[in-house]
C-alpha cells in the first residue's frame, strides 16, 4: 500500500502536465482595435512614469482616476484636450500620495467636475492640499 501512493502521485502528476501542455480548443476572435475613437467604452492609461493616471470614456460622461506625480498635470490636460474632453463627470483620487493625487490640481482647474471622490483619510503634503484646494474652488 505504501507503495501505491507514490505511484498515484505520479500518475496525478502525469494527467495534470498532459492536461496543461493541450492546446486549447476554443481561441478568442481576432478584434479589429485599428479604430477605437468611436468605441462607446474606452480605458486610457496614461504614461506617468512611476504613479497612476486612467481616464475612462462611456456614454458621453467621462472619469478621471488619479493624476499622477505633481508634474503630470500638464500632460492630463493635454491628453483630455487632444481626447476633446470638456467636463469631467467623475474624479476620483484613490488616495493621497503624491502619485496618485499630485497632478488632480491641474485638470480640476481647467475642467468643471461633475463628483469628486476621495479618502476622508486627511494627508498634510502640499500635492494632496493642492488637490483639495481646487476641489473647495469647485464647491465640490
Amino acid at each position: 500500500m505504501k507503495k501505491l501512493f507514490p505511484l498515484l502521485g505520479l500518475i496525478t502528476l502525469l494527467l495534470i502536465v498532459g492536461v496543461a501542455c493541450q492546446a486549447p480548443v476554443d481561441r478568442a476572435p481576432d478584434l479589429d482595435v485599428s479604430d477605437i475613437s468611436t468605441a462607446p467604452f474606452a480605458v486610457h492609461f496614461l504614461d506617468v512614469g512611476n504613479a497612476d493616471a486612467a481616464v475612462v470614456t462611456c456614454a458621453g460622461q467621462t472619469l478621471l482616476i488619479d493624476g499622477g506625480n505633481t508634474g503630470d498635470s500638464s500632460l492630463l490636460v493635454a491628453y483630455l484636450k487632444k481626447l476633446n474632453i470638456d467636463r469631467l463627470d467623475y474624479v476620483v483620487c484613490t488616495h493621497a500620495h503624491e502619485d496618485h493625487a499630485g497632478g488632480l490640481a491641474g485638470p480640476l482647474n481647467v475642467y468643471k467636475a461633475g463628483k469628486v471622490f476621495a479618502t476622508d483619510i486627511t494627508y498634510d503634503s502640499v500635492p494632496y492640499q493642492s488637490f483639495l484646494k481646487a476641489v473647495a474652488r469647485q464647491g465640490l
